[in-house]
């Protein structure tokens, strides 16, 4: 008895790790498997825990750092980050401007313009979603039809919804969530109000063609 009550824990997060599940309703379970410790490379799948050399790592705007393995840092070694960190990149970019002698108002000025925006539309199934994403993502005369004229697509990449890198300089990333009816947007440009500008016209798209 001992024994499953403190093995009960570890063996939830286990389970957990193999789905999608909102933590406001964990009733709610979307089965993914093995996807979490796989990674999607040049067209082929790699699992992360076969492989000790694999070097994975993850940024979420809102919700941290994840460093799947151990790194060396200057100072030393940095363990595995396997839950979303949200001090690393507070500490990272200080370290960075101490090591340049420089504030960080004048790091920041040594960095390329760069500026990202974000939104969502609500009401949307996750599968309603991604079958809208598969769509693109197979055709690239409906991806120039729904992104329309004045973006001309350079590259896409479909490891997480669809990112398009365009010739202008801008990048639209399309993505379902994982656990709740809704469809994110991003997007990067060089100043902030293009950014945000094609959040707000691509949120727009994605209402008519979805709701």
């Amino acid at each position: 008895t001992l024994a499953l009550v403190a093995g009960w824990p570890l063996i939830r997060t286990f389970y957990f790790s193999f789905t999608y599940a909102s933590l406001s309703d964990l009733g709610n379970v979307f089965f993914i498997g093995l996807e979490n410790y796989l990674v999607l490379d040049d067209g082929r799948w790699y699992g992360v825990l076969a492989d000790p050399a694999a070097k994975v790592a993850g940024y979420e705007a809102n919700g941290g750092f994840l460093l799947g393995f151990e790194a060396q840092g200057p100072a030393g070694r940095l363990a595995p980050l396997m839950t979303r960190d949200s001090l690393l990149p507070m500490i990272a970019p200080l370290a960075l401007a101490k090591a340049e002698g420089l504030n960080l108002s004048a790091l920041v000025a040594t960095l390329p313009p760069r500026f990202t925006a974000a939104d969502r539309l609500q009401g949307v199934e996750p599968e309603v979603a991604r079958a809208f994403i598969a769509e693109l993502e197979g055709d690239r005369a409906a991806r120039a039809a729904f992104f329309g004229e004045g973006l001309t697509e350079t590259a896409t990449d479909t490891t997480d919804g669809l990112r398009v890198t365009f010739a202008e300089g801008v990048v639209v990333h399309l993505r379902p969530s994982g656990n709740a009816p809704e469809f994110r947007c991003y997007a990067e440009a060089s100043d902030p109000e293009t950014a945000a500008n094609l959040v707000t016209l691509h949120i727009e798209k994605l209402r008519t063609a979805l709701t």
